[in-house]
């Protein structure tokens, strides 16, 4: 790169000269494409000035290039530089200046003077003087209605003001981009207030399409108005609608496949529904995408449309007696939907019909297949399982005239031979409690972990057999928090803990430390008000400065009604005593000083250098935040320039709920996953989970590999965690997703960077899951698994693991007691793992403060190396497996 700069700058001696031969020579050699994409790699990475570099070369070789222009207004624009961008966007010819640039232009001239009300004001005004202009421009109508109505809406608001700027559009170009939004955002804004008053909607929904009677949107309002009609069981009017659905959508599809699937639903006309299912099918393969529906959920719907129609047609034929012709077409959609790792759904309904249809036909044996295939998949919304789950009960007792454990014969026809949890919930105590974060932590020093329960309930673990609730016995009464973190924070070898909350003052976070008597005491104030009156998402431990003591960093959230989100706080310990809040001191400001909405926290050493770094989760599609230890008590962001804020697409990013470090391929790094809501709506501008793994120096960049590692696209996914639980030497992935009917997921690691699908045979299948963690609470040898959830809390203890394992519990002495923040490399011949003592992961639940290692069938001695948080290392050499060791400072 140096020496095509010196380059650049001999030949553009010559350029100036006028030499046209060296002009041509260097356009040639050096295209402005070239510079154009690099330029672009380094404004995702927020390398502004190399960016600016590259542009100016460019200029330097293509005078007054008028793309470049643009691109160096863009990049202040991006940049946030308003002032820049104003003066660069003024210096392109106007004949230059599209939708976006106009936009782009006039919103830096607003951020450039907002200080200033009477100038701001002024700029508004020019906003609006230039969209009347616009409204009624003749030449590029629809770009010019387009323009107005949006520079309008950029400088007034106002429903009533704007009103002309929206119905000229809507008029005039119901299907253009601009109108297609304005449908949309109307659509949704009028359904929200009322999404579960199925009555209202009908009206509102019917209203909808008189007063729209164009828009490309109308095929979603009808599939909503029949769905409020279906669950009224108005099926007359439903009927009614459907045919008026038809009559205008009569070559679409979609249309066909959801009235199929409606009336069989309804068991209102099987006959319609076969005529439905078939045309549905005759038109599919030739149905061309709408002109606005997003790209990236029609591939989503489009692939479903296939399967889902040739299930309805099979439903119905086996209603009506045809079993072969039904048969024909359920196999067809299983054979060829090709569901894969970025798709929605699943072939558990497809799989639930075809054994529905097998039963029918007396093949029972392949039925039962067919049901387990059915559970093994599970579907979205959790419809269709439960049928083949009650399906599959009632067909074995038929065949085998006894009783047996559903599960166990799932495994056995599978021939599955993988890890097994039994769900021992109501067994260790917990049978009625519903919580939304665990976090796992021996605050007795008996050798067995005990849990905190959202921050608030504290759970002793009697050795193994059982729990016992001691809330109030160890102090806390009259608490209600959202979640909390254990850690030895005055490192006086008890341990405490820290409570978020969404309150304020008495309400708000809390403090804890653990007496010489085993009872807790609120510290909160004494210890320097360690709390804010903000709602808290996000809490985990870490010793930033490596002086011993845990800090605590805490992830902010939002106060929703008014659109706004909440800075985060940095808590540095001083000598374990009392805690300042040093946010900005330390360089923790977010990019462009915007806050966002926080909610989880993850510190880990991403880059090998000694000191621990963190991670920031946050939502509202926002970018993630990677705060860099510098060493010297600062902290710098990297996300962006390593490849972890998230992809950023028109200034959005992902839904990010928990994340999690942990080095999956055994390469001797941290890599990291991400767990984003990203719903199928939204899909086109919005991140999927993100498995991102640590490319290592010399840069630490990272890649997402999520897709070729055979992590499957879930809408919900929230908090996600590794470990170990099948003892095999490589860190599995144990998932939650959030809301009613929303599947959790187990997914083992394989070993050559892939991973498999296995809640449903491993027992850990979860609804409507928030926090998780692991620990091995019984200490047999495996990790064994808390995910907390408001439908109800489990607990899976592992069984039938017979791999080799090794637990290492580090003690502190100068560094925290807890060992939060400590690496452990086991080596067993040239294999290495490493973990990290962690003092909060995902959305603030906490894994087992003893880490463990899976060593597969080979139980050859091991190395075990240790450097803890201040530097300090210690090795040992040579220990046996199948123990727990403790390794103090």
């Amino acid at each position: 790169m140096r020496w095509r700069n010196i380059f650049l700058i001999i030949f553009s001696i010559f350029l100036l000269t006028g030499c046209a031969q060296t002009q041509k020579f260097l356009r040639e050699r050096f295209p402005k494409e070239e510079s154009f994409r690099r330029a672009d790699d380094y404004l995702t990475r927020r390398l502004y000035r190399k960016a600016l570099n590259e542009y100016e070369a460019v200029l330097s070789i293509y005078p007054d290039d008028i793309e470049t222009l643009k691109r160096i207004a863009e990049l202040y624009y991006i940049k946030r530089d308003w002032e820049d961008a104003v003066e660069s966007y003024e210096k392109l010819p106007p004949e230059s200046k599209g939708k976006e640039l106009v936009l782009h232009y006039y919103e830096a001239k607003m951020k450039s003077v907002e200080s200033d009300s009477v100038k701001l004001e002024k700029v508004k005004n020019e906003m609006k003087d230039l969209a009347k202009e616009f409204l009624t421009e003749q030449k590029k109508r629809e770009e010019s209605l387009s323009t107005a109505y949006e520079l309008f809406f950029m400088a007034d608001t106002d429903s009533v003001a704007i009103k002309p700027y929206k119905e000229a559009v809507i008029k005039e170009f119901p299907n253009s981009k601009t109108g297609y939004d304005i449908a949309g955002n109307d659509f949704y804004n009028g359904l929200y207030p009322i999404w579960r008053n199925d009555t209202l909607k009908v009206g509102y929904l019917e209203n909808f399409l008189k007063r729209h009677p164009e828009t490309e949107w109308r095929i979603t309002v009808y599939q909503s108005l029949l769905s409020s009609l279906y669950r009224l069981k108005r099926y007359d009017k439903m009927e009614e609608a459907g045919e008026k659905f038809l009559n205008e959508e009569s070559e679409n599809p979609f249309a066909y496949s959801y009235l199929s699937y409606l009336l069989l639903e309804s068991e209102v006309d099987k006959d319609k529904a076969i005529k439905y299912a078939r045309r549905a099918i005759e038109l599919e393969l030739g149905y061309e995408k709408p002109e606005n529906y997003p790209v990236e959920q029609w591939a989503l719907n489009k692939k479903a449309l296939y399967g889902d129609a040739r299930m309805s047609l099979a439903r119905a034929l086996l209603l009506k007696g045809e079993i072969e012709e039904g048969e024909k077409w359920i196999k067809d959609a299983i054979k060829n939907t090709h569901f894969g790792v970025n798709d929605y759904k699943s072939n558990c309904s497809y799989f639930y019909i075809l054994g529905q249809i097998e039963e029918k036909a007396g093949k029972s044996k392949d039925a039962l297949y067919s049901y387990s295939m059915s559970l093994i998949e599970g579907d979205v919304r959790n419809k269709w399982a439960p049928k083949a789950d009650s399906a599959l009960v009632k067909l074995y007792k038929k065949i085998y005239k006894k009783d047996k454990n559903l599960l166990t014969f799932v495994r056995d026809e599978m021939d599955y031979r993988g890890i097994v949890f039994v769900d021992v919930t109501e067994k260790m105590g917990f049978g009625d409690i519903k919580t939304s974060r665990i976090a796992w932590g021996d605050y007795n020093n008996d050798g067995y972990d005990d849990i905190l329960l959202n921050g608030s309930r504290i759970f002793k673990n009697i050795k193994g057999k059982r729990f016992e609730e001691v809330t109030e016995a160890v102090g806390i009464k009259d608490y209600s928090a959202s979640g909390g973190i254990w850690g030895d924070w005055n490192n006086d070898l008890l341990m405490d803990f820290y409570s978020i909350s969404g309150g304020k003052e008495e309400k708000g976070d809390r403090l804890w430390k653990q007496t010489s008597d085993g009872k807790f005491i609120d510290v909160t104030l004494e210890a320097g008000r360690v709390t804010n009156d903000f709602s808290t998402e996000g809490a985990a431990w870490g010793d930033a400065n490596r002086d011993g003591y845990l800090d605590l960093y805490l992830a902010n959230y939002e106060n929703w009604a008014e659109h706004s989100y909440f800075p985060d706080a940095f808590y540095l310990s001083v000598n374990g005593k009392t805690f300042d809040e040093v946010l900005n001191e330390v360089g923790m400001s977010p990019p462009f000083n915007e806050e966002r909405a926080g909610r989880g926290v993850n510190w880990g050493d991403y880059d090998n250098d000694g000191d621990q770094d963190i991670y920031v989760s946050n939502y509202r599609l926002q970018e993630n935040f990677l705060w860099r230890n510098n060493g010297d008590g600062t902290f710098t962001n990297t996300a962006c320039l390593l490849g972890v804020a998230g992809d950023e697409v028109e200034g959005w990013w992902g839904h990010t709920i928990g994340s999690s470090w942990g080095d999956y391929d055994n390469d001797g790094d941290l890599d990291l996953i991400t767990a984003n809501l990203a719903h199928p709506r939204y899909i086109e501008f919005s991140n999927k989970t993100k498995l991102y793994e640590n490319l290592g120096p010399p840069e630490w960049r990272f890649v997402d590999r999520r897709e070729e590692a055979g992590i499957k696209f879930e809408e919900t996914h929230s908090d996600p965690t590794w470990g170990d639980f099948d003892n095999d030497g490589d860190l599995d992935l144990y998932i939650t997703c959030v809301y009613e009917g929303r599947k959790s997921f187990l997914y083992e690691n394989l070993g050559d960077g892939k991973f498999r699908d296995v809640t449903y045979l491993a027992g850990v299948r979860v609804f409507n899951g928030w926090g998780c963690a692991f620990s091995d609470f019984d200490n047999d040898g495996d990790l064994d698994l808390f995910v907390a959830s408001g439908s109800g809390v489990h607990l899976f203890e592992n069984k039938r693991n017979i791999n080799n394992y090794l637990e290492v519990k580090v003690i502190g002495t100068k560094s925290n007691s807890s060992g939060i923040g400590a690496r452990i490399t086991v080596k067993q011949g040239d294999k290495i793992q490493i973990r990290e003592v962690q003092g909060g992961k995902g959305t603030t639940s906490q894994n087992s403060f003893v880490q463990f290692f899976g060593f597969g069938d080979d139980d050859s001695l091991v190395d075990v190396k240790v450097r803890f948080p201040g530097g300090i290392k210690k090795h040992l050499k040579n220990v046996k497996l199948n123990q727990r060791i403790e390794i103090r400072e």
